[in-house]
């Protein structure tokens, strides 16, 4: 079973195109690793400061990992959670990315 699969599956759920759910879904689980590696936690407990690093970093395309990384954070949140999605705080660094997400097999 590939990483995600769960993610992807709730994305094409909510009618985004497979290729695209697959494409979010390798987002957030590289920012979930990340957050794993970097600060020791989940990435739904990372503060806003903490994504601001992230995308400042220029080792993710923040443009276009971003929109899958909200996406994590609401299926990941119970729908009752009334905390505002600290991704939607995040800025665009004005930095271009030093390396892009490519496609794994994994």
């Amino acid at each position: 079973m590939r990483r995600g699969a769960s993610f992807e599956g709730w994305l094409r759920n909510r009618g985004l195109p497979a290729d695209i759910a697959e494409k979010w879904a390798g987002h957030a689980v590289w920012a979930s690793g990340y957050a794993a590696g970097r600060w020791g936690k989940l990435l739904v407990e990372a503060t806003s400061a903490e994504l601001q690093a992230m995308a400042d970093s220029g080792l993710v395309d923040w443009q276009e990992a971003a929109p899958a990384v909200a996406a994590w954070f609401d299926w990941l949140r119970p729908p009752s959670a009334e905390a505002p999605n600290p991704v939607t705080v995040v800025r665009h660094p004005s930095t271009a990315p030093r390396l892009r997400l490519l496609q794994s097999n994994s």
